[in-house]
C-alpha cells in the first residue's frame, strides 16, 4: 500500500507542475492590448434631421497621463482599433467645420478650436459654424479580447445672433454693418468651455429686407463687455457710426435657450435706430457620453 501511495504521488506531482506551468504561461501570454470601439452621435437640426453632411471625424486619444496617444481621421460613424491596456480620454470634432482651426492637441487639457481672424483686421473674427465636438474620459481598455465600447454625444458649440434693425428716418442708405465686442475666440473641444484667450470683435454686413435691415452673427460665445454699434454708409459715400452700447447685462440675463434683447442705437446727431438682438438656442458642450 505504501509503495502504491508513493507511486501515485510521483504521478500527481509532475502533473501538478505541468498544469501550473501551463497556467503561468497562459497568463504571461495574455495580450497587452485590447479592442476599443467609439461611436459618434452628431447634433440634429431644427427639423430633427441628423446632419448627414458630416463627412468624417477627427479623433484624439489621450492616455491616463493626459498625453496624446493617437490622432487621426476616421469615419463619421465611429472608430475601432486595438490599443494598449490603459485608461483613455477621447475627443472628437467633425473636420468640415467653418472658419476655425484646431490647436494645442498634444494635451487633453488644452485641445481647443479657435475662430479664424478676418484678413487684414487684427482682433476681428470671422463667423464660425458647424462645429460639433465632445469628449469622454475614463475609457478603460483591458488586455485581451473584451471590447471597451463608448458613445460620444457631440454638441454644436456655436451660438447664433440675429439683428433686426429699423433704419427709421434714415434715407439714401447704401450699406450697413453691425459690430459686437466681447466675442469668445476659442473653446475647448472636450466640453465647450471658453479658453482664457482675450475676447475679440466681429463685424457683419446688414442686408435690406422689407424696409428693415437684418444681420446674422455666429460665434463660440460672448463674455465680458459686449459693446454693439452700427456703421451706416450713405449713397454719397459718407458714413457715420452709432454710439457704442454695452448689452452685456441684457445678454447675461437670457436663459440657456436664448431670447431677445431690445436696444436703441443712438447717432451722434441724436437720431435713434431701434435694434432687436435675437439669440438662438445654444447647446453648450458637455463632454457627455456613455461607456459600456
Amino acid at each position: 500500500m505504501k509503495t502504491r501511495f508513493i507511486y501515485n504521488m510521483l504521478i500527481v506531482i509532475p502533473l501538478f507542475v505541468c498544469l501550473a506551468g501551463c497556467t503561468e504561461r497562459g497568463l504571461s501570454e495574455r495580450p497587452g492590448d485590447g479592442p476599443l470601439k467609439i461611436h459618434f452621435v452628431w447634433p440634429e437640426d431644427e427639423e430633427a434631421v441628423q446632419y448627414s453632411r458630416v463627412t468624417g471625424a477627427t479623433l484624439w486619444l489621450y492616455n491616463s497621463d493626459g498625453v496624446l496617444f493617437y490622432s487621426g481621421e476616421c469615419p463619421s460613424e465611429g472608430y475601432e482599433a486595438r490599443v494598449p491596456e490603459d485608461t483613455y480620454t477621447a475627443i472628437v470634432v467633425n473636420p468640415d467645420y467653418i472658419n476655425a482651426e484646431c490647436g494645442d492637441e498634444e494635451s487633453m487639457s488644452t485641445c481647443c478650436i479657435s475662430a479664424d481672424e478676418e484678413s487684414g483686421r487684427d482682433g476681428y473674427l470671422l463667423d464660425v459654424d458647424k462645429v460639433f465636438c465632445g469628449g469622454v474620459s475614463g475609457i478603460s481598455v483591458k488586455g485581451g479580447n473584451k471590447v471597451a465600447e463608448v458613445t460620444i454625444n457631440t454638441v454644436n458649440v456655436v451660438k447664433y445672433l440675429h439683428f433686426d434693425i429699423d433704419p427709421n428716418y434714415l434715407v439714401e442708405v447704401s450699406g450697413m454693418e453691425v459690430t459686437m465686442g466681447g466675442v469668445v475666440p476659442a473653446v475647448y473641444l472636450y466640453d465647450g468651455d471658453y479658453t482664457d484667450e482675450p475676447t475679440a470683435n466681429m463685424t457683419v454686413e446688414a442686408y435690406p429686407e422689407g424696409g428693415m435691415y437684418y444681420a446674422d452673427m455666429s460665434v463660440f460665445g460672448y463674455d465680458g463687455e459686449n459693446v454693439v454699434y452700427a456703421t451706416i454708409v450713405y449713397e454719397d459715400g459718407t458714413s457715420e457710426t452709432t454710439v457704442p452700447q454695452d448689452i452685456s447685462d441684457a445678454l447675461e440675463e437670457l436663459p440657456d435657450e436664448g431670447g431677445e434683447v431690445d436696444i436703441t442705437l443712438v447717432l451722434t446727431d441724436g437720431g435713434e435706430i431701434p435694434v432687436t438682438v435675437t439669440v438662438g438656442q445654444w447647446e453648450k458642450g458637455s463632454g457627455s457620453g456613455t461607456i459600456v
